[in-house]
C-alpha cells in the first residue's frame, strides 16, 4: 500500500481523483472509523456530526419506518442512500441512491459526491415533509371519508 507523507499530500491526491488515495483512505481510517460509528452517540453530539458532514451515507440493507432521512433533511444535507423500498419511497431531490449490497456502486456514487459539485440540496424538503402543517393534513387524511 503507498504511503502519504501528510494529509495535505493525501486530500491533493483524492481531488485529483486517485483512486490509490481514495483505497488509502479508506483502509488507514475505516477501523478507527468503524469503531467510532458503531455506538450510541448522544443527542448533543448528532447536532455536531451531521453540520460537519458533507453528506450522509446509508448503506442499509433492510429498514422499515426510520427518522434517518429527517434528520438529513433537517440539517440540510445530501444522502446517498442504499435502494431498498423505505429509501425509494421516500427520497428526494436531496437523495442519491446506490444499488444495495453494491460495493462498487457505492463507491463510484460517493467518489461523485466527493470530487463532484453535486451537494446542493433542496432547502425546503424538511418543511414540505415533515412540517407542521404537512403532519397535521397527513393526519387528516387518514380520517377522511
Amino acid at each position: 500500500m503507498v504511503d502519504f507523507m501528510d494529509d495535505k499530500q493525501l486530500l491533493g491526491e483524492l481531488k485529483r481523483g486517485n483512486n490509490v488515495a481514495f483505497e488509502f483512505l479508506f483502509k488507514s481510517y475505516y477501523p478507527r472509523l468503524r469503531g467510532y460509528a458503531i455506538r450510541f452517540i448522544e443527542d448533543e453530539e448528532v447536532a455536531y456530526l451531521f453540520k460537519k458532514a458533507k453528506f450522509i451515507v446509508y448503506p442499509y440493507r433492510s429498514a422499515t419506518m426510520s427518522g434517518v432521512l429527517s434528520l438529513a433533511y433537517y440539517f440540510n444535507k445530501k444522502v446517498l442512500a442504499s435502494t431498498i423500498p423505505f429509501f425509494e419511497d421516500n427520497a428526494t431531490l436531496n437523495v442519491v441512491l446506490f444499488k444495495v449490497n453494491d460495493i462498487d456502486d457505492l463507491e463510484r456514487k460517493m467518489k461523485s459526491l466527493i470530487f463532484g459539485k453535486n451537494l446542493s440540496v433542496d432547502p425546503t424538503s424538511y418543511l414540505n415533509i415533515y412540517g407542521e402543517g404537512t403532519l397535521i393534513n397527513s393526519y387528516w387524511g387518514l380520517y377522511e371519508d
